[in-house]
């Protein structure tokens, strides 16, 4: 898994880690326990479901507004999406505590898994049009987050080589389209394998075009990037 899911997912665990811990300060000490419990577990899905409904108009608004003068069919596609992220959502928390599977989660997290959710809604134009949105949404994406990460390591870099390096990790780490069904056929820890050569990769391509400071900072983000990858890894070893 690259370093690109594995942000939001901390990202997410910490919302809903705040969430809860505001709605329990919240309820009264006298509540009896099996009440309370009830309390929280409805706060909880609400929370997973509000979180979706948003993810849902940042990833998929256009497409879903690309389906306006079909009301009933935009309706289902979107609470179809809805249910895929919240299950997403509430497994990415299961697997944070350890009661989750992280295998699972991968293959939830998919974008064939998605799509084959998404498939007995759409006709073929409308699953094109959906294919081509996603490796916009997947492209832009990981270059946010890998922008972010660095600007923070890399506060040296031209802004010429900034583009560089975010050009060329993108291109390296980002699967291609031609490239989903062999993924879809991999297991977790194979794809981290490929991601960690793909990196290498990547390394040589940006390194030999740096020199002295920018080259230093260049290489510890591409370290933190590996060093991520790896903790993937093992994070997948320990469940098989």
């Amino acid at each position: 898994m690259n370093n690109n899911k594995a942000l939001p997912l901390i990202l997410i665990i910490s919302l809903l880690a705040a969430s809860l811990a505001s709605a329990q300060d919240a309820q009264p000490s006298n509540v009896p326990a099996d009440i309370r419990a009830m309390i929280e577990q409805s706060q909880a899905n609400s929370g997973l479901d509000s979180m979706a409904r948003m993810q849902v108009d940042v990833q998929f608004g256009e497409f879903l507004a690309s389906l306006g003068t079909q009301p009933a069919k935009r309706d289902a596609v979107e609470q179809a999406l809805g249910r895929v992220i919240s299950e997403r959502l509430e497994l990415s928390n299961q697997v944070a505590t350890g009661a989750g599977n992280v295998a699972a989660l991968e293959t939830l997290s998919s974008y064939a898994y998605l799509r084959g959710q998404l498939a007995p809604l759409l006709d073929s134009s409308e699953l094109a049009r959906l294919d081509e949105e996603q490796g916009a949404i997947a492209q832009r994406n990981l270059r946010r987050n890998y922008a972010e990460q660095l600007a923070q390591t890399a506060p040296d870099l031209t802004e010429s080589n900034r583009e560089m390096v975010l050009e060329n990790l993108v291109q390296a780490m980002l699967f291609r389209r031609d490239e989903a069904q062999a993924r879809n056929q991999l297991a977790p820890n194979e794809i981290v394998n490929q991601q960690i050569m793909s990196l290498g990769e990547a390394r040589n391509v940006i390194l030999e075009q740096l020199s002295g400071t920018e080259l230093e900072q260049v290489n510890d983000f591409i370290n933190q990037l590996r060093s991520n990858l790896l903790l993937n890894q093992s994070m997948y070893n320990s469940v098989q």
